[in-house]
């Protein structure tokens, strides 16, 4: 009778060691996966704001332009008055 309560008690430990022992793989698993997530949304955060940037650079390189058109047009139409003189 000892023997045998001896015997389930060391297959319930054997039992819970190999689970324990795939709760720990899975742990493992899992935390790999979020490093690798993390790396990847650290990697989308930097696209994201690079091209905030070069969004930024083409808005201030319009509008650079949009001031060099109107200061042409300004000169055009000065000399267009000064020719019509």
């Amino acid at each position: 009778l000892l023997a045998t309560e001896k015997s389930d008690l060391e297959q319930q430990i054997k039992d819970l060691e190999e689970k324990f022992g795939e709760e720990e793989q899975q742990a493992t698993e899992l935390n790999n996966k979020k490093k690798k997530l993390e790396h990847e949304i650290d990697g989308l955060k930097k696209d994201i704001d690079d091209l905030r940037l070069s969004l930024q650079k083409s808005e201030n390189e319009c509008k650079t332009r949009d001031n060099q058109i109107r200061t042409l047009q300004d000169e055009i139409a000065h000399q267009d008055e000064t020719i019509a003189k």
